[in-house]
């Protein structure tokens, strides 16, 4: 199915999805579907956005690449032939981001796949009795940003996320010990004020 609507818009509300789910990347929407992302430290990349025909009538995906011509494509969308959005799939950002190794090493790449796809199909429990470094984020998050901060827990991946407003401003990883804040990615996205 040809289109006319451009690919990028639909690109767009996936990333900004990872963003909100707490993917460490600034984004700048460039010409004809193209979106710069950046890391702190100077690591970017480009990611081209295209239309991958549907395997029945009635729908295409939206993918993103580093290159605007090339098979390996990401599906990051799922839309209607009338132009609705059926499905966002933000992991597959971090996947595509992640062809880009000054953004992202394989294994963080990885890591933040497997975060925003566990988000995604809420693989997580409420956290009654988080470990004492998160509470201690939660309740500086709380202060900072004026909200009831909610803590969840991925046992699989053993990791807390700190949510605030629907959007998580924060991940902790049990195993490592490392905290990733994306305070000031979601600012950057608009999408905190």
């Amino acid at each position: 199915m040809q289109r006319e609507e451009s690919p990028g818009e639909y690109a767009y509300r996936a990333i900004l999805e990872a963003v909100r789910l707490g993917y460490p990347v600034y984004v700048k929407r460039l010409v004809r579907g193209a979106f710069l992302l950046r890391r702190p430290g100077g690591g970017k990349g480009v990611l081209f956005s295209s239309w991958l025909p549907g395997e029945e009538e009635g729908f295409d995906y939206v993918a993103l690449s580093i290159e605007p011509v090339t098979v390996w494509k990401h599906k990051v969308a799922k839309v209607s032939s009338g132009g609705d959005v059926l499905e966002l799939y933000p992991f597959n950002v971090a996947k595509a981001a992640g062809q880009y190794a000054s953004l992202f090493t394989t294994h963080e790449a990885d890591v933040w796949y497997r975060r925003l796809l566990a988000f995604w199909k809420r693989s997580y429990e409420e956290a009654r009795s988080p470990p004492t470094v998160v509470r201690e984020l939660a309740r500086d998050v709380s202060s900072r940003l004026g909200c009831a901060p909610v803590v969840v827990h991925f046992v699989e991946l053993g990791d807390y996320a700190v949510i605030c407003r629907g959007l998580v401003v924060a991940w902790f990883n049990l195993f490592t010990g490392r905290t990733d804040r994306s305070e000031e990615f979601l600012r950057a996205a608009g999408l905190l004020g």
